[in-house]
């Protein structure tokens, strides 16, 4: 699991802050700015998902901010992988927690249930779910993996703690 670890944690470092520049450098990186030749691909994704176009979306921002935090925690966990240190449990839990719950947020708004479905009736169903839903859903299955992973991880040491303090108290 160290090297899946290790992989996952920095090619999400890689594409979140990517990806984060792309929302916080706005205007500069959409079609007809400046740095928009970094950023192709955005062409096509704010044809679907519209936030990440609109200048006047507060909460795509508030991600972006959130994702830097992100990025930070992702870089600490493979520092900590590569060291060996079970301290990389805990970072590695605390950050695919924050990914995972971020994205199960950011997606719920685009269904009708939390009033978002008119943000997503402007395409069809398969640009939806091969634009949107698989590439999103990634960051909601990947980091819940390693939420369970690491939380058995956690869970076996803090056992294992429990069973050592109770070892001492009939000692």
């Amino acid at each position: 699991m160290d090297r899946l670890g290790l992989l996952w944690f920095t090619v999400a470092s890689l594409i979140v802050s990517w990806d984060s520049a792309f929302v916080l450098l706005r205007p500069k990186t959409l079609p007809g700015g400046d740095w928009h030749h970094f950023f192709k691909p955005y062409a096509l994704y704010i044809q679907i998902d519209t936030r990440y176009g609109d200048m006047t979306d507060t909460f795509g921002y508030a991600q972006s901010w959130a994702n830097v935090v992100e990025i930070v925690l992702n870089f600490s966990t493979v520092a900590l992988l590569l060291q060996k240190s079970r301290g990389a449990w805990l970072c590695g839990f605390a950050v695919s927690t924050m990914t995972f719950w971020k994205t199960v947020i950011y997606m719920m708004q685009y269904f009708d249930f939390c009033a978002g479905g008119h943000l997503v009736q402007h395409h069809t169903w398969q640009q939806y779910l091969g634009l949107f839903m698989i590439p999103n859903g990634i960051w909601v299955v990947v980091p819940f993996y390693f939420m369970l992973a690491y939380g058995r991880k956690l869970k076996s040491g803090l056992d294992a703690i429990d069973i050592t303090e109770n070892k001492n108290k009939s000692d």
